[in-house]
């Protein structure tokens, strides 16, 4: 009786006229990922400046008021009309902002933010960038130099200063930041600046759902017809939002019946995921070579699921990994046997026939 993990790899081959990845006793050098949606994601919230956290940049236009948050609140992009600009130096300057409070709906879950800033440089030679601070520190995207006005975004599907998942209380803590660095051009004794006209933060938002992971097992015979061995076994479910706070691997166990083999039969084994109360999608389908066996031997077997989400504005996804050991999506205690299963008699009325299943 040979007993195996066997692991989810991420080549493939052809075996009994099916052309599947490996089910094999050792692991690949790649990793694969495969993606099916979850929940549908809308915004929320868009949260404007409201006032200065932290007025940084020298110059504001217009002069008056001298408050900074105005001249980057529009909800339409004014460009020239208002905005706040670097100075004679290229030390990086900083603007932050404080914002309305956020409520979250009940029953919804914050799948990311977005910042969004609209900006120029002189010449494209001045740099600016925006994001969020946090705590104490700044979350920035990278610099930017645009020629003309741009606008420009930033997402996060978790708290950078947490790695998990954004609360209600996260978005309402943290600050709009933008900063800038103006740039000496010597040919012409020109300072270059930069200035920033619109900056904003949005938040989107999914209804967090139950998500389901099983398998089904088939024996495929040379010829390609199939047996169903089980079927949307090996259940896992957990929910979206759990998956965003703790990606990895998850388990369930089975406990597969003896069924015979010929020594051409191959094991298929194919992934599929549900949400709620829909359908079972198929994910991935793997097969094993030709066993050589004459048994599939009983035994609990665990399957292991490789799971995490990926995060846009309009879908929480559930991605399911596979092929090596960061991403060990498997099978233990895979059991077969090079002997047939046992003869198994059965009594017919009278306790003194039997016959043979």
């Amino acid at each position: 009786m040979t007993v195996e993990t066997r692991y989810k790899r991420s080549d493939q081959q052809t075996v009994n006229g099916l052309s599947a990845y490996i089910l094999g006793t050792a692991q690949s050098a790649s990793v694969l990922s495969v993606g099916n949606d979850g929940a549908s994601v809308a915004i929320e919230a868009t949260l404007r400046p409201t006032s200065d956290a932290l007025a940084g940049f020298p110059t504001v236009y217009p002069s008056t008021p001298t408050t900074h948050y105005d001249k980057v609140d529009d909800a339409t992009a004014d460009d020239d009309s208002t905005y706040v600009e670097t100075g004679d130096s290229t030390t990086e300057v900083y603007d932050r902002y404080d914002k309305p409070s956020f409520t979250l709906p009940a029953g919804k879950k914050i799948a990311l933010i977005r910042v969004v800033c609209r900006g120029y440089s002189d010449l494209g030679l001045a740099s600016l960038r925006f994001g969020v601070y946090v705590g104490t520190a700044y979350y920035m995207s990278l610099y930017y130099k645009p020629a003309d006005w741009t606008t420009y975004t930033i997402d996060w599907a978790k708290n950078p200063a947490t790695g998990l998942p954004w609360t209600q209380d996260d978005i309402n803590s943290l600050q709009i930041a933008i900063s800038g660095k103006s740039y000496y051009y010597a040919r012409w004794s020109e300072w270059c600046y930069a200035l920033v006209t619109q900056v904003y933060l949005e938040v989107y938002t999914y209804t967090d759902t139950e998500i389901y992971y099983a398998v089904d097992v088939v024996k495929r015979e040379s010829a390609g017809t199939e047996t169903v061995l089980g079927s949307k076994v090996a259940q896992w479910s957990g929910t979206l939002s759990g998956l965003h706070g703790s990606p990895g691997l998850k388990s369930a166990t089975y406990s597969i019946s003896t069924a015979a083999l010929v020594s051409t039969d191959a094991v298929v084994v194919r992934v599929y995921q549900k949400v709620g109360a829909g359908a079972w999608n198929l994910v991935r389908e793997w097969t094993t070579e030709q066993l050589g066996a004459q048994s599939l031997v009983s035994a609990v077997w665990t399957v292991y699921y490789y799971l995490d989400i990926a995060v846009s504005t309009t879908m929480v996804s559930t991605v399911y990994s596979h092929g090596t050991a960061d991403y060990n999506s498997r099978i233990e205690n895979f059991t077969w046997a090079l002997v047939p299963p046992p003869v198994v008699k059965k009594s017919i009325g009278d306790g003194l026939t039997f016959v043979l299943v």
